[in-house]
């Protein structure tokens, strides 16, 4: 089975439940209120002891040219509980897993493999790979939709819902090549939610006219997955590194600049991602926000430094050839880590819906 059919069997487990009363229900004014964003800002206001992430594990898979590949496993379950279903809910179910699809697709950082719960329950026992691949990290979701109708004196609203609970587990202490013998840790417990509401017209006899149908309730969960599974691609940023190797250095106008050799399309870099420039020995050398040039190369520019001895070395090597660079870099070689995820890709990610 190839990836295409295997999330499309495993993202997403739809509960549709409808309730009709005069109930009060909450609901997200911005949808994407739960992602965990990065801007300059935030980072400026960070101590420089507080500017970290997990290093070592990005450098080692970026050593190897390869991204890091995370096993996604989805738990599939109905919780409609016996109440009433809208028309058509295994289509509904079949174009939400498309939609939820899609969105794993925009996670360009890393290798995400959709796989059997089955496979992933088995490695976290016995230490076996799966499919022949070793996850260093592994990720168990559980998805639920549901729908609410709350009864007004003029119309319906109906209020659909997704939550998204998953958990990140650190795989490499398993005895799979990866670390000793040690039991799989979960590194941390997540959960992205969000609600959208439609509202439903009643006529003079009180029968409701449209609002419920198929396609109106699949534009609705197609918005509420497509922002549950961005919230976890962010939350999955901030707790999992990503970024690419320093292939270039130069100066502009009194700033220093440097290239990441993947370009930004391909790798999930994107325009003002703050990335953290280390050396190969995890040492912290500087902040710089990411400018994708019109060839499709990253280019950061650093706006702050965290080792003074390595901004002296840097600068001195600027001033040298390109050839000699090269050769620097390859003898000292420089990564560049993501804080997380910035704010531009609210952008993205809105044109992404505006596109469903």
């Amino acid at each position: 089975m190839n990836l295409t059919r295997k999330i499309t069997h495993a993202c997403v487990v739809v509960a549709l439940t409808c309730v009709i009363g005069c109930v009060t229900s909450s609901y997200d004014e911005d949808p994407l209120a739960h992602m965990d964003f990065k801007s300059r800002s935030v980072v400026e206001d960070m101590a420089d002891d507080d500017i970290s992430v997990n290093g070592a594990d990005s450098m080692a898979a970026m050593k190897k040219e390869r991204k890091l590949q995370i096993a996604v496993a989805v738990d599939i379950s109905d919780q409609s509980q016996g109440r009433a279903r809208p028309p058509s809910v295994e289509k509904l179910l079949v174009a939400a897993q498309k939609t939820a699809r899609s969105c794993l697709a925009m996670c360009k950082g890393y290798r995400l493999e959709s796989v059997d719960m089955a496979d992933l329950n088995r490695t976290l026992k016995s230490g076996d790979d799966i499919n022949g691949i070793v996850f260093p990290f592994l990720a168990k979701l559980t998805a639920i939709l549901t729908s609410e109708t709350i009864a007004t004196t003029h119309d319906d609203v109906l209020m659909y819902k997704c939550v998204l609970q998953w958990e990140l587990i650190d795989n490499r202490t398993k005895n799979n090549g990866l670390g000793e013998n040690q039991t799989p840790v979960v590194v941390e417990s997540m959960t992205c939610q969000n609600v959208t509401r439609r509202r439903r017209k009643l006529s003079v006899t009180g029968a409701s006219i449209g609002g419920d149908d198929y396609s109106n309730a699949q534009a609705a969960y197609n918005e509420v997955i497509a922002n549950c599974m961005s919230q976890f691609y962010a939350q999955l940023a901030n707790r999992v590194p990503f970024g690419g190797v320093v292939s270039g250095l130069k100066t502009l106008d009194g700033d220093m600049y440097f290239a990441i050799k993947a370009d930004a399309k391909g790798q999930g870099v994107v325009k003002k991602m703050q990335m953290l420039l280390m050396n190969d020995d995890g040492d912290r050398i500087a902040v710089g926000e990411v400018l994708v040039s019109a060839n499709g190369k990253s280019n950061v520019k650093i706006w702050r430094w965290l080792s003074k001895s390595y901004k002296k070395q840097l600068e001195s090597m600027v001033g040298k050839g390109k050839d000699e660079i090269e050769n620097w870099l390859d003898e000292n070689p420089l990564y560049a880590l993501c804080l997380g995820l910035p704010e531009a890709n609210k952008d993205m990610l809105l044109d992404y819906r505006s596109r469903k």
